[in-house]
């Protein structure tokens, strides 16, 4: 049992991180159907640049937060087993 429940959290932490990462790593590249409002004195490019930069960062902090989750589940789930 003691090497069981390391393994089942990184499963379920590394599944959970995975599927958020693909999900997400779809959203940083699109770009808006109408155009977006910039702020004044910025081009296009560098407002693309900056809303992509904050995708990255906000991918990354779902990905963390999904993983966590994920290893909670994975430890919830052992929990509930029943034990001999």
């Amino acid at each position: 049992m003691f090497l069981i429940l390391p393994l089942v959290l990184l499963a379920c932490g590394g599944a959970a991180g995975w599927l958020t990462w693909r999900i997400e790593t779809k959203a940083v590249n699109r770009r808006h159907l109408r155009r977006p409002d910039m702020p004044a004195g910025m081009t296009r490019r560098t407002f693309e640049r900056a809303e992509r930069r904050r995708r990255k960062l906000s991918r990354l902090g779902k990905t963390m937060f999904f993983a966590l989750l994920g290893a909670g589940a994975g430890f919830l789930f052992l929990m509930l087993l029943p034990r001999r």
